[in-house]
């Protein structure tokens, strides 16, 4: 029964194959033409996306623990590292959250490790807000967007899961940004060894 099945199946693949790279060989031209076609509508999808989110770009957005409406930061606050991983780069913010280290549960080929967490240091809250992410020899508060709202310049908030929605523009995070962190930890390491004397 099963070897009979192979040879009609066998027999087919032999009618078919030839005929079908007959056909590929007589249009090739025009399937590349078709696939050209459809990788210029989807890139131009893709830049009509973009000039939409573009033109519905907000500023002064702030974003608040989802719990207890603490704000944590502003838009201006945060940079994205490597178009993926969205870090608070003000220390100010620090002072609005509890950071508990734990060992690296990922490395980045890169460099870049995650582990640890962010919490609401609001005393009745404490909502885990993020993780740890260490780049460049710096640990900076990892945000998890859907722990957060995010609030307009009217007072309007709304809560995103991806990134990608959110109206407010977020920066790349810069050598500038890296270099500025470094410096204020610096400042902030010299104040407390002043303090100490």
């Amino acid at each position: 029964m099963k070897e009979e099945k192979n040879r009609i199946c066998e027999r087919l693949m032999n009618l078919i194959v030839p005929k079908l790279q007959k056909y590929i060989e007589d249009n090739g031209n025009e399937w590349e033409r078709e696939l050209l076609a459809i990788q210029q509508r989807v890139k131009d999808e893709e830049l009509r996306k973009d000039e939409e989110r573009a033109s519905r770009m907000l500023t002064g957005c702030r974003f608040q623990c989802l719990n207890c409406s603490t704000t944590i930061c502003s838009a201006e606050d945060i940079r994205v590292i490597k178009n993926a991983q969205h870090v608070i780069i003000n220390e100010d913010a620090n002072t609005r959250l509890r950071r508990v280290r734990g060992p690296a549960t990922y490395t980045e080929p890169e460099g870049a490790e995650y582990g640890g967490d962010i919490y609401c240091m609001t005393q009745s809250c404490q909502a885990k807000l993020g993780s740890l992410c260490n780049y460049a020899h710096t640990l900076f508060p990892l945000m998890t967007l859907k722990c957060f709202r995010v609030i307009n310049a009217e007072g309007k908030g709304c809560t995103y899961k991806k990134w990608k929605q959110v109206p407010c523009e977020i920066g790349e995070f810069t050598f500038d940004d890296l270099k500025a962190v470094a410096d204020r930890m610096r400042e902030n390491e010299g104040d407390s060894r002043d303090d100490g004397i």
